[in-house]
Parts: structure tokens; C-alpha cells; sequence
């Protein structure tokens, strides 16, 4: 019997677990439906796929990382927000690129705002994946029914801090976004103090901001009250910003602490400005079906 050297037998040893790593590597590729259906859909022989090994090995590494996304913040793959595909041509197997479906959807929801004052971590959010809560359920009645209404196309808020107001609109509010339409999520306080500076600083671009925000699908003023009070901002800003909205039946959505009532107060800052405050809440109580009040529910706490 022939004694091999120890070089030939190390070389022995190596070839043979090289072809039970492959057989391995073949089994969890047959046992990977995404990966399965590809070699399938390719029609690729078992030799092909033995020739190409570490390429579909790559493949599969990278569909698996996919199926349990931990989400476009948390992505460390070597290429983040892209996904790999297998392609076969001239009998060659190679490896392509392109965007992920939930990074295109981040990007097609982002896009689509003028202004987003909104956590990222909400970029997600769509009616569709929101629970069918009473709550929920309750609100989104009262967007829809407000979307394409020309009597009432305008959504007026309130309910308890931390309620989840917000968050529901934002859900609503990127929902629009994902059908094309233009969209200005605004905080109120921060947005009209903005406003107020651009009119003194550059009254060219404070126009062009304020015709665009009259202008979009969807508008929603979160925070409303909360903004600081004066003749200037009621008459200069928030009248001719929904006025102008109203004549053109765009959808508006207003969250807010305060009754519209208590609007009228808190901008009747002088004994004039009262016909003006009172003008103003005339308008926002025509334009809407009623308040929605919403109730705090488990997806909030």
C-alpha cells in the first residue's frame, strides 16, 4: 500500500473539506427559498452554481441581512441601503446593485415635504401599518373623510399631550406623500417665528415660502397656538396662509391644545386685533367638520 508524504496527505485532507463545505454551502442554498427561486429563476445547473459558489454565497449573505433589517439607521452591510441581485448573461453569473425598497420609500417620502418637522424614526409610518385601535380608526375617518371634501377639507385636532396626535399624522401625512402629493408637516412655533424672520430679512424668499406653503396638497400646522402671538403673525402670516387655502380647497390639518375658541383669545391681542381673531377662527371653524378629539391609547404610553 502506498504511504503518502505528509505534504499530499494535508492536500488530501484539505480537498476533502473543501467539498463538504460546498455540499453545505449547496444545501443551504436549496433550503433558502429566496435564494432557490433565484437559482431558479436563472435556471442555473448544479455546476454552475458549484463554479460561482462563493458569488451565491455572497447572495444569500446578503438576502439574509435583508429579510431581518434592522432599519436604514442601523444598516452596516458594506454597501447600506442597497440590495444585490444575481443576473446571468452571456453565460456569465454576476452580482448587480441597486437602491432597497425601504430606502426608495424614505426617499420618495422625503421628496415629497416642503417641510417635515417630524422625528426620522416616523418615516415609516403609513395608515396601513397603524393598529385598528377605536382611536385609530376615529382618526383616520376624519382625515379621510376631510381628503377631497370641498365643504370641509380641513382637520381640526386636540386632544391630551401625548396622545399621539402627531404620530398619527405623520402616519397620514406620509401616506400622501408615498401618492406624489406635495406635503409641509409644520411645526407651528417654530415654522411662523421662522416665517416672521424671513419677512424682515428677505421678504423675496419669505414670499416664495409662504406661496408654497398656500400651494401644497397637504398642510398640517402641529403645535397650533403654541406659536408666539402678534397683529403681525395673525395678519401677515397665518391669515393669508389659510385664507388663500381655503379658497383653493386644500386639505389642512391643524393639532393643537387649545379649542378654537381659545385661538381666538390667545390671538386677540389687542382690542382690534380681536375682529381679526375672531375673522380667523370664523374661517378655520368653516372650513372644518368639527374637532376630533383624540384619546390617549396603549401605542402611546
Amino acid at each position: 500500500m502506498e504511504i503518502k508524504e505528509g505534504k499530499d496527505l494535508l492536500k488530501d485532507v484539505r480537498v476533502e473539506a473543501s467539498k463538504k463545505e460546498t455540499e453545505v454551502l449547496l444545501k443551504s442554498f436549496a433550503e433558502d427559498k429566496p435564494v432557490a427561486d433565484k437559482i431558479r429563476s436563472l435556471k442555473l445547473s448544479r455546476a454552475q452554481v458549484k463554479e460561482n459558489i462563493g458569488l451565491v454565497a455572497a447572495y444569500k449573505d446578503d438576502v439574509d441581512y435583508c429579510a431581518h433589517c434592522p432599519g436604514l439607521a442601523a444598516c452596516h452591510k458594506e454597501t447600506p441601503f442597497y440590495q444585490s441581485d444575481l443576473i446571468l448573461k452571456d453565460g456569465l453569473l454576476s452580482r448587480t446593485y441597486g437602491p432597497c425598497e425601504l430606502y426608495m420609500h424614505e426617499q420618495t417620502i422625503l421628496g415629497a415635504y416642503v417641510y417635515r418637522d417630524f422625528p426620522d424614526e416616523w418615516l415609516d409610518l403609513t395608515p396601513a401599518i397603524l393598529s385598528n385601535s377605536d382611536r385609530v380608526i376615529k382618526v383616520l375617518i376624519a382625515f379621510n373623510k376631510a381628503n377631497g371634501n370641498k365643504q370641509n377639507p380641513w382637520v381640526y385636532m386636540t386632544g391630551e399631550i401625548g396622545s399621539g396626535r402627531s404620530y398619527l399624522a405623520a402616519a397620514f401625512s406620509n401616506g400622501c406623500a408615498l401618492q406624489g402629493q406635495r406635503v409641509a408637516f409644520m411645526n407651528a412655533n417654530k415654522r411662523f417665528d421662522e416665517l416672521k424672520g424671513l419677512a424682515v430679512e428677505n421678504k423675496k424668499v419669505f414670499d416664495a415660502r409662504l406661496q408654497e406653503l398656500q400651494a401644497v396638497s397637504l398642510l398640517v400646522i402641529d403645535d397650533f397656538g403654541s406659536e408666539y402671538k402678534s397683529d403681525y403673525v395673525r395678519d401677515q402670516i397665518v391669515m393669508p396662509l389659510l385664507t388663500e387655502r381655503a379658497k383653493r380647497n386644500l386639505m389642512t390639518v391643524f393639532l393643537s391644545d387649545y379649542q378654537p375658541e381659545e385661538i381666538e383669545t390667545l390671538y386677540a391681542t389687542t382690542r382690534s386685533g380681536a375682529i381679526m381673531a375672531k375673522k380667523l377662527v370664523g374661517l378655520i371653524q368653516s372650513k372644518i367638520g368639527g374637532v376630533t378629539v383624540v384619546q390617549k391609547g396603549v401605542e402611546t404610553l
